[in-house]
């Protein structure tokens, strides 16, 4: 039977065992368990609970500020995001959560946050997200051709989220071929993202970018790992050397 909750608060079964003043996800099997960096999210535990057990959640949508566990350091008036264990940090990680109204000092610490968080790069609800990685040639995957991939680790694209394109800022290299060119998107289809499929990351100390492909909506309904695909002209494993940090800038609603 459908009910609605008039209060700022409603109780869930903890799919997991919670801890207070965390960030949770409602799942598949109707429970709560903690968000994760890039995580959407439906609100902050109230209580720390077994899994199994009844939890209040402080729904997102309630008035006021809300308690909130930072993973590292925070400076007051940092904008927060997700972090692991449904926790904060300032490290850009999908859509801004809220608002830092006290400094945090360290991992565990406990703070105000206002939220929801009018970020000044967005307007109406919308707001400009990045996620980037930092990348070395050793970490990427032969695709035993001429090309290599390596998917993101770290920051995904968030659900409903619209791609405005990408940076790449070469500080090493992809060397030791006659061409290394750049593309980004997921895996599937590599140059979701890319507009551009030419761009060169062969030489160190350069910046190169591009636009989304007219694909670049496919798969907005669910979140999104980033993949950067590198391709030479020989063999992918002729690449001995290769550092670059890939933006990935987006449109996200909260």
């Amino acid at each position: 039977m459908s009910q609605q909750v008039e209060g700022p608060a409603k109780a869930f079964t903890a799919g997991e065992a919670l801890t207070i003043w965390r960030r949770v996800k409602f799942t598949s099997s109707d429970t709560v368990v903690y968000a994760d960096a890039g995580d959407d999210w439906i609100g902050i535990t109230q209580d720390t609970v077994a899994s199994g057990a009844h939890v209040s959640v402080r729904l997102r949508t309630a008035e006021g500020t809300m308690k909130m566990t930072a993973s590292a350091a925070i400076d007051i008036d940092d904008i927060v995001y997700g972090s692991a264990d449904g926790k904060i940090s300032d490290v850009v990680a999908g859509a801004p959560v809220g608002r830092a109204l006290e400094a945090a000092s360290a991992d565990a610490s406990v703070i105000e946050i206002l939220t929801p968080v009018d970020v000044s790069t967005g307007t109406d609800g919308l707001v400009v997200g990045v996620a980037t990685q930092s990348l070395v040639y050793s970490n990427f995957t032969d695709d035993l051709g001429t090309s290599g991939h390596i998917d993101s680790t770290g920051d995904q694209i968030p659900a409903g989220a619209v791609v405005l394109g990408f940076k790449a800022a070469v500080t090493t290299g992809f060397a030791n071929d006659t061409t290394a060119v750049i593309e980004v998107g997921v895996a599937g289809d590599t140059d979701r993202f890319s507009a551009v499929t030419d761009q060169s990351v062969l030489t160190s100390a350069t910046v190169v970018g591009a636009g989304p492909a007219t694909d670049a909506c496919d798969g907005m309904d669910a979140p999104q790992t980033i993949r950067v695909t590198v391709t030479g002209t020989a063999d992918f494993s002729s690449i001995n050397a290769g550092v670059m940090a890939v933006t990935v800038y987006y449109i996200a609603t909260v």
